[in-house]
């Protein structure tokens, strides 16, 4: 049966089903926060025309955010970005100068495209599948597109108790369904010659589930908008479109032909997914998910736009040619930990990544996302000032078991002073900021190095190497050197001395390793003061040797103390 077929024979319509329009363009559902700091609901049309009176995007989960922002790219690179030949900076600081988004432009693209946005259109439902359903006429309970987090924020549950959702709040899960979804075995749908067993099997997650997503945050949501614009990303490719432009897809995966080659739109709304919503009334009661376009992320590097990249030399040795994989966010380190990665090209120097390198013939073994070397490209050529601050945000979603279930949201922000982005003169300030990350990681290292040596010496085994005391240490003082490091960056800029500031930052990581060292050792049992041969008989392990070992330590990573001159009870100066 072709998907012609199977649409032809749509299951009869439930007369309980009121037929009622959604349009997102006209209709609230996207959270905002406005100059006041009110969250609010608007339209698509409002979030584009007005971004310049919104702050920021809101929402259920930093994953949304990002979704609905590539929705609102979308629009603005098919309304804006059509003159291939155009210079990308001028068109670019054109935008940027002006208070407000050009707005005859964007209603133009708004107007000729506004049925397609329509939630519950019966030929052209948005971002659906019209006439999606197995054989036996079933639905799957609205919850299943529902992502939900614990009280905690930490793990990712699904809402079953959920009989229905207000129109507005299906639309955000729906979006974020093809950005995310989970895979796993899907409903088996009439039509879809994958289909076995009335089942069908995994194909992978969502669009977006494969990468760290990497956006630029502005002062307002305009803004916000033009820092994750390229001009000319999407205009040397005339067949670049995001879905609502194309015929609605049927069950089965689309012709190649139809695809074409992807370019950066049709990646932000790219249908992994088969999606129905079942609406009854003005709420969504059930959903339909199946599977949709397989999409090779060997193949990305280039093209997709907001992620950063890693070189792969598995996938480049099974395609015999250079591969770059997109990078996740590591939950495990806060995102100022990689700023050498996230801003520049490079990776591993080490012997073994040189010789990689060489073999396969490839600059570096990690590339930023493109948006971040435009940005550097923006700085470069004074369009952004140097001492402008940016902000980049980072989300990614952990999954559970064969990527089955949601785990948990990693997101994080990052501001810096944009001259950091300027690899051509602020390249000496980020080699800076990259000795302060090495100069905490390391101490913090040290750090956790005695909480270990002390467990032994007390007569453990040093804990196990994720939740032992050596690394509930170092998190407990990589989460006080957070802020204190956030707030550091910031006054990293052009005008200010950065051995300076990079000796106060050295001095703050001392006192705050001795700091907790100081508390490991007064926690210390009476017995570790005698301490024991370690286990391999090679050395002492004591309190006075773990000490030794740590100052050592400290010593090799932060140099000696700085002398400071202070004054005595009586006038005299004193070094200390």
């Amino acid at each position: 049966m072709t998907a012609s077929q199977a649409l032809a024979r749509q299951p009869s319509v439930d007369t309980s089903i009121d037929a009622v329009s959604f349009n997102l363009l006209d209709s609230p559902w996207i959270p905002v926060l406005d100059r006041r700091g009110s969250e609010r609901e608007v339209s698509l049309r409002e979030a584009i025309l007005q971004s310049h009176e919104y702050r920021d995007l809101v929402g259920e989960l930093p994953t949304m955010r990002f979704a609905i922002l590539r929705i609102l790219l979308s629009i603005v690179y098919r309304a804006l970005d059509r003159d291939p030949g155009a210079d990308p900076v001028d068109a670019w600081a054109e935008l940027w100068e002006t208070a407000e988004l050009p707005q005859a432009p964007l209603e133009q693209y708004l107007g000729e495209w506004h049925d397609r946005f329509d939630l519950l259109d019966a030929e052209q439902p948005f971002l659906q599948s019209p006439g999606l359903h197995t054989a036996g006429d079933e639905w799957k309970p609205i919850s299943l597109i529902v992502a939900d987090t614990d009280p905690d924020g930490a793990l990712f549950t699904m809402r079953s108790e959920l009989a229905s959702l207000p129109l507005a709040e299906a639309a955000r899960w729906l979006v974020h369904a093809h950005a995310y979804d989970y895979s796993g075995i899907k409903s088996g749908v009439v039509g879809d010659q994958r289909v076995k067993g009335g089942k069908a099997y995994p194909m992978g997650l969502g669009a977006c589930g494969w990468f760290g997503g990497i956006a630029l945050t502005g002062r307002d949501l305009r803004e916000t908008i033009l820092l994750n614009l390229i001009p000319g990303s999407s205009a040397k490719r005339p067949n670049d479109a995001p879905m609502w432009e194309r015929p609605a897809p049927g069950p089965g995966p689309r012709d190649p032909e139809e695809i074409g080659t992807i370019g950066p739109i049709g990646l932000m709304t790219w249908p992994q997914r088969r999606i129905r919503l079942r609406v009854e009334g003005t709420r969504a009661t059930g959903v339909l998910v199946t599977n949709g376009d397989e999409l090779d992320y060997t193949m990305l590097f280039g093209t997709e736009l907001m992620t950063g990249w890693r070189f792969s030399e598995p996938q480049s040795a099974k395609a015999k040619a250079p591969r770059y994989m997109p990078r996740k966010i590591d939950s495990s380190r806060a995102l100022w930990r990689g700023l050498g990665t996230l801003l520049t090209s490079g990776g591993s120097d080490t012997p073994a990544s040189q010789k990689v390198k060489k073999k396969w013939n490839v600059p570096a073994l990690s590339e930023p996302a493109a948006i971040i070397t435009w940005l550097e490209k923006l700085v470069q050529e004074r369009v952004i000032p140097q001492d402008r601050a940016i902000e980049v945000s980072a989300v990614s979603m952990d999954y559970g078991t064969q990527n089955a279930s949601y785990a948990e949201v990693v997101s994080d922000r990052l501001a810096f002073k944009a001259a950091l982005a300027d690899l051509a003169g602020g390249a000496a300030l980020l080699a800076l900021a990259q000795d302060a990350v090495g100069r905490a990681e390391q101490a913090v290292r040290a750090l956790g190095r005695l909480a270990i040596d002390l467990d032994r010496a007390a007569g453990g085994d040093g804990g196990d190497s994720e939740s032992g005391p050596g690394a509930n240490a170092e998190a407990d003082a990589f989460a006080t050197l957070d802020r204190r490091f956030r707030e550091w960056l910031l006054e990293l800029a052009p005008e200010r001395d950065g051995n300076a500031l990079l000796a106060a930052w050295t001095e703050d990581v001392r006192g705050l390793v001795r700091e907790r060292a100081h508390r490991l050792v007064e926690t210390a049992p009476d017995t570790a003061w005698i301490g024991r041969r370690s286990s391999d008989g090679s050395r002492s392990v004591s309190v006075a040797d773990a000490i030794q070992y740590f100052e050592a330590a400290l010593f090799r990573t932060l140099g000696a103390p700085l002398k400071r001159t202070t004054e005595s009870r009586n006038g005299a100066q004193n070094d200390e």
